[in-house]
């Protein structure tokens, strides 16, 4: 049995979620395929696997732009199944609508549809989170990975709930991904940092980086997936209208899982502010693995 994971992964957080979940499904006798795309990925023949795994970041409670532009060309074989995963740093319901347009392919062809599911990962922008937060949302991703797996293997569909309305706000919210564009003729890179390393120019998923006359510069292709300024050595990189919210540093998340001197829990039934839409979340989590636990023990 073969499984193929098609992702666009900006700063490789839902990249991470689809190893996780490759694991889990190897465990289980399964082979896969991890396809990254970018803007010049070519069109992939799908037939020779037996489960498809959408997987991507929710950009304005909707998916990145030229990732569904890839997946609305594909050909999806009827003797396939897919699911979908995808990540974000926070757990607001208008999230549930992102994948609106994907499921709407999948069922206009009439092919089968097992779940949808809503990982949680740490910020790239905004704030940076902290790492016993961290080794928190590590510790609920295995869970849900766990859950997401038996369910599939075992044809239990769960699909994330929403509403017209939240579609209707989501489409509404998804008029300014044209923003990104907007913002990149502000985007800046300080040569008195810069180290000239070209890691922003090779990696940059959409060619929207390069280098010129001694200078970095940016056309205007942006998505505004962070992969540049939030993994720049030097954190030269300034990203526009939004650079008080900029993240510069990757996340050592193998590192932060060992440290046994993190406190935990880090979201508690006190926890207060941005932080309150995770006690829902991960006691639903918590809710759903214990069932799965049960089921294994039966």
């Amino acid at each position: 049995m073969r499984i193929l994971f098609l992702v666009f992964s900006g700063t490789y957080n839902t990249q991470r979620i689809a190893r996780l979940l490759a694991s889990d499904f190897v465990s289980n006798g399964y082979t896969f395929d991890i396809v990254n795309i970018d803007i010049d990925t070519p069109l992939l023949k799908l037939e020779k696997y037996d489960l498809i795994g959408f997987g991507y970041p929710i950009y304005a409670f909707n998916e990145p732009r030229f990732f569904w532009r890839y997946i609305k060309k594909l050909s999806l074989p009827v003797s396939a199944k897919y699911f979908i995963f995808k990540t974000s740093g926070e757990t607001l319901a208008l999230n549930n609508a992102s994948s609106r347009r994907i499921i709407r392919k999948i069922r206009r062809e009439k092919r089968s549809l097992i779940g949808d599911y809503h990982f949680v990962m740490p910020y790239n922008i905004h704030f940076r989170f902290d790492d016993a937060f961290v080794k928190e949302i590590i510790d609920y991703n295995r869970k849900l990975s766990k859950v997401l797996v038996y369910n599939v293997l075992n044809d239990k569909q769960s699909l994330l709930k929403t509403n017209p309305l939240y579609n209707f706000l989501a489409w509404v919210i998804g008029i300014q991904r044209p923003g990104a564009t907007l913002n990149s003729y502000f985007y800046k890179a300080d040569m008195n940092k810069c180290i000239e390393c070209m890691k922003c120019v090779r990696d940059c998923p959409t060619h929207n980086i390069y280098y010129q006359k001694g200078k970095i510069l940016f056309k205007h292709y942006c998505q505004m997936c962070m992969r540049c300024s939030f993994f720049c050595p030097t954190d030269a990189i300034k990203i526009g209208y939004l650079n008080s919210w900029r993240v510069n540093g990757e996340y050592h998340f193998d590192k932060i899982s060992k440290n046994e001197h993190l406190q935990l829990p880090y979201i508690t039934k006190e926890s207060k502010g941005f932080y309150r839409c995770f006690i829902r979340y991960f006691s639903e989590v918590e809710k759903v693995y214990q069932e799965y636990l049960l089921t294994l023990n039966k």
